[in-house]
């Protein structure tokens, strides 16, 4: 009878190699001028990178620093990340604002939803507000409306304590805001700047 081994060994199929280059990032700056309408501008035409970048299924974050505003691109190639942002140079310069890049291969945080919260000050925020938005804010930013005609003044106003959010939310619903088209401010001077705007209808009449 042939003998046989009892400690017979099954080769496994290797494991497939990991696509490191998906946790890629690349972080640019805009630099401009420090006019609350232009930093209000600058900010409109980040927020148009960012709304494409998550139409390619990228995360995205922005948030106003002292260098300027600071915008961070993950989970897309290096190359692939490369080639978007350049395709906007041109046009961060026609806004008033210098564009800088800078190429991270390994991000050392990840990009959360902005409602996971703590959100940083400066955090550059156009979304509907919901109580779990306003509870993530920190004290002291401001709440405003995205404008229509024959509609001014919507405005929450400073963010308080955690302890008088939920005061804050009944006012916003009994004001009809609740779920309103919303953008975060960071100073008084960028709050009046947004509301002397011009209006998108006055704007396109007037042109």
């Amino acid at each position: 009878m042939p003998l046989t081994s009892v400690n017979k060994t099954t080769r496994q199929p290797n494991p497939p190699r990991q696509r490191s280059a998906m946790a890629s990032e690349m972080v640019f700056v805009l630099s401009c001028p420090p006019e609350p309408a232009t930093r209000l501008d600058i900010e409109d035409f980040a927020v148009s990178v960012c709304d494409e970048a998550r139409k390619r299924g990228w995360k995205v974050w922005a948030c106003w620093t002292d260098a300027g505003l600071k915008v961070r691109l993950q989970n897309g190639r290096v190359q692939l990340l490369r080639e978007f942002v350049a395709t906007f140079v041109n046009s961060a310069t026609k806004h008033g604002a210098t564009m800088s890049v800078l190429e991270k291969p390994q991000p050392a945080t990840l990009i959360r939803d902005i409602e996971d919260g703590p959100i940083v000050w400066g955090t550059v925020i156009h979304a509907r507000l919901t109580r779990r938005l306003l509870c993530a804010l920190p004290e002291g930013a401001l709440v405003a409306f995205n404008l229509t005609a024959g509609d001014r003044g919507r405005f929450i106003g400073r963010v308080g304590s955690f302890q008088t959010r939920g005061e804050q939310w009944k006012r916003a619903q009994l004001a009809g805001l609740d779920g309103g088209s919303c953008r975060v401010l960071w100073s008084e001077d960028d709050c009046h700047a947004f509301y002397e705007r011009p209006l998108r209808s006055e704007a396109s009449e007037s042109a």
